[in-house]
């Protein structure tokens, strides 16, 4: 009787160390992992140092000077403005938008990377790169998609129209993936011209 009561003993003590090893193993590959991503309802993640909230959907922009984005390979894409691009609104915003939306999709915590910074500032007003950060975690929506996540498709499915025009500003409606069956995301983005150049001022909902 008391043989097997010691070896019922030890098998227990045996189950016992297992399982304090495999919670161990756990809770270090739990604090190891990432936290995790914010992901649209399709599953596609973003990426960004803060969450995102659902941003307006609309229809289709118009307006006198239309230009459909994507298309372009990757590396093809500039990272900062054109003199071309400073010269028109709606080829500057076409041109921040391609470099924006790769830039997410490609990049893990884009634009908040090393260099990426500068280069966000070469697109915007100096008011609206300073209040960059603060927009996003004020509104808990990215600055410039208003959304909290993406589609992949829009890189390659979007348009911006110039919908209001004066001598020193500039409203572009900016619709992302116009031809998706999961419908549009649209919203305005307003530029001005700052020491000669167009610049974006902001992003908000609505034309």
């Amino acid at each position: 009787m008391t043989r097997p009561f010691f070896i019922s003993l030890s098998v227990a003590f045996v189950a016992l160390v297992i399982l304090a090893a495999f919670l161990l193993y756990l809770q270090l590959k739990a604090s190891a992992s990432p936290a995790p991503s914010t992901t649209t309802e399709n599953g596609q993640q973003f990426g960004g140092t803060f969450p995102f909230n659902n941003g307006a959907s609309g229809g289709t922009g118009s307006g006198n000077s239309q230009v459909q984005g994507g298309g372009a390979a990757t590396s093809s894409i500039p990272s900062t403005p054109t003199p071309a691009m400073y010269a028109s609104p709606t080829a500057l915003v076409t041109g921040f938008y391609a470099w924006y939306l790769n830039g997410i999709i490609q990049t893990p915590n884009f634009p908040y990377n090393p260099g990426e910074k500068s280069d966000l500032s070469a697109w915007l007003t100096p008011d609206f790169f300073t209040n960059w950060e603060s927009i996003g975690e004020n509104s808990d929506a990215d600055p410039a998609l208003l959304s909290q996540g993406y589609d992949e498709e829009w890189l390659n499915d979007f348009t911006a129209s110039t919908t209001a025009s004066e001598a020193a500003t500039s409203t572009i409606r900016v619709v992302l993936g116009g031809k998706l069956p999961t419908g549009a995301h649209a919203f305005s983005v307003v530029t001005t011209v700052t020491n000669g150049q167009w610049r974006i001022a902001s992003v908000r909902e609505g034309s």
